[in-house]
């Protein structure tokens, strides 16, 4: 009987050893781009923080580094939160609303990009991106969502790839590096404040000289994209959310490009579009294509607070009986002020080092 017990211990213990062992190996051998910005521990925070955010940012990079709820917060008294991640495919952006109000964290307002309007977001060039919000999904229920739409859209896709990703990646291990043994909450969270992504890189961009010229393209709708936008749109109006329609400033977005953002906005009664990438509201914000981006389509600290202070007064001009002004502390966002400041003190001295160098 002893010798029976023994056994059984053993074959659990060896259960739970091997179980630690591939849940290990999953997290070093996969891909640490795949963490997205930390997407999952941005979440976390979100969900369980004890404000009400009466703002939700929600897209793709552009919204991402884009506009700072830090911002909002000190400059504003609005609670915001960015739930916006690299190349987020418009099935995830979806999800990630849906998963904030199955959590009691319907906002108020949904700030949203519509990057994929135009485009397919095909797993076989965003697998990673879509493997990442796989995992940064919390709800059960929702993951299943996740895999049906994945059969829905990919159906000739090997989902082993989802729930195993050492069965993916089982080979990569001649390119580990230290940094795949490092916590994904350890990496590099000094740049995530509050959900948004802030740099402190300079780049000199250059607009071409046709930038926002009308040409001579067709841009149409991409029926699975659409499909996930629609569902969106859908959820707001469940939820009496009031959605703001956004394009990031960019050196490669057109006026068709616009103009498709301008027919949806119509077709499904969106009333608040605001185009960044619009030459006469760069020049209006005072964007500088010399200091205020970190790269071609992105802003840095600099061109984000710039964005994150006209969404603020326009959010104050236009729902003001909507949102909740708050004139008390926050815990949660006094906690990023110093790491603001230190992001911004070092983009004003990378800013002095590059006016030092071309004098």
């Amino acid at each position: 009987m002893k010798k029976n017990y023994k056994n059984l211990i053993t074959f659990i213990l060896f259960i739970v050893l091997l179980i630690t062992s591939i849940w290990a190996a999953n997290n070093i051998l996969r891909y640490k781009t795949e963490l997205s910005g930390n997407l999952g521990f941005r979440k976390t925070e979100f969900l369980t923080s004890n404000e009400q955010q009466d703002v939700l940012f929600i897209g793709a990079s552009g919204v991402f580094a884009g506009f700072s709820p830090y911002v909002l917060y000190e400059n504003y008294g609005i609670y915001s939160y960015n739930l916006s991640a690299s190349t987020q495919p418009p099935m995830l952006s979806y999800l990630n609303l849906k998963e904030a109000i199955l959590n009691d964290k319907t906002p108020e307002v949904l700030i949203i990009e519509f990057i994929s309007l135009h485009k397919k977001s095909e797993i076989s060039k965003y697998e990673v991106w879509y493997l990442n919000g796989y995992a940064d999904i919390q709800n059960p229920d929702l993951k299943k969502e996740f895999k049906n739409y994945i059969k829905k859209d990919f159906p000739k896709y090997n989902l082993l790839n989802i729930n195993f990703p050492l069965y993916k990646y089982h080979s990569r291990w001649k390119e580990l590096t230290k940094d795949d043994f490092i916590v994904p909450e350890k990496l590099d969270n000094n740049k995530f404040l509050l959900g948004s992504y802030t740099s402190t890189n300079i780049k000199d961009v250059q607009f071409s000289s046709d930038y926002f010229k009308p040409k001579d393209i067709t841009i149409e709708y991409e029926a699975s994209s659409k499909y996930y936008y629609d569902k969106i749109i859908e959820l707001c109006k469940e939820n009496n959310i009031e959605i703001i329609m956004v394009i990031p400033p960019r050196i490669t977005e057109t006026l068709e490009k616009e103009q498709l953002h301008l027919d949806y906005a119509k077709e499904h009664g969106i009333k608040h579009f605001i185009n960044f990438s619009n030459p006469a509201l760069l020049s209006e914000l005072n964007i500088d294509a010399q200091t205020d981006f970190y790269n071609d389509t992105h802003v840095n600290i600099s061109g984000q607070h710039k964005l994150s202070n006209y969404i603020g007064n326009y959010l104050v001009e236009n729902f003001s009986d909507t949102l909740t002004i708050h004139t008390e502390k926050s815990n949660l966002y006094e906690n990023y002020r110093n790491q603001y400041n230190m992001q911004y003190q070092l983009y004003e001295e990378n800013l002095e080092k590059l006016e030092a160098d071309t004098h």
